[in-house]
């Protein structure tokens, strides 16, 4: 394991422009009133795609820096692959039972809004957080990214928050339910 500053220099610039990307994509997919009116409730949103594209930067900077394939396939790149496919198939499942009631922030006021319990709903809560999860997981088994196993520290502490400001937010909002 190297902890030069390179990994993480390379990591930080990859961590901004994954942050800008997805920005852009935002600004694409939603109209500025309706951007600041969903994006500006939530407190988690930003700091938790910060620190997953911190992870994924950190991924891609020390698979730069050191090619994961430099002395042949290792057997945790196929482990790395099988979890890359399974999260995103967990991920899919999840958008696709989800529907209209998805929506990118852990608030969702909108009176259609229902509570889901099919899909992979009905056997954990939070099939796409475990999805992204696994598939974190999954891209620093293929990179090989030792240190960057740091980095996941940060974004498993942001989904946590994320994951308990959800979890009030459903309880108030389907209490009767």
């Amino acid at each position: 394991m190297d902890f030069t500053w390179q990994y993480w220099l390379t990591g930080l610039v990859l961590t901004a422009v994954l942050s800008l990307a997805h920005g852009l994509a935002m600004r694409q997919r939603y109209h500025k009133d309706e951007r600041a009116d969903i994006f500006a409730g939530d407190p988690t949103y930003r700091p938790l795609l910060i620190t997953y594209c911190f992870v994924l930067g950190m991924a891609i900077s020390e698979a730069w820096h050191h090619s994961p394939i430099d002395d042949g396939i290792p057997a945790l790149f196929f482990t790395g692959l099988v979890t890359v496919i399974a999260a995103r198939l967990l991920t899919s499942w999840a958008y696709k039972t989800l529907g209209r009631n998805y929506a990118p922030t852990a608030y969702n006021d909108d009176d259609s809004h229902t509570l889901i319990k099919d899909g992979p709903y009905r056997y954990f809560r939070h099939p796409i957080y475990a999805g992204n999860f696994l598939f974190l997981v999954g891209v620093l088994q293929l990179a090989q990214a030792y240190t960057a196993w740091l980095a996941m520290l940060p974004y498993m502490l942001m989904l946590l928050w994320r994951v308990q400001v959800e979890e009030h937010h459903l309880d108030q909002k389907f209490k009767d339910v």
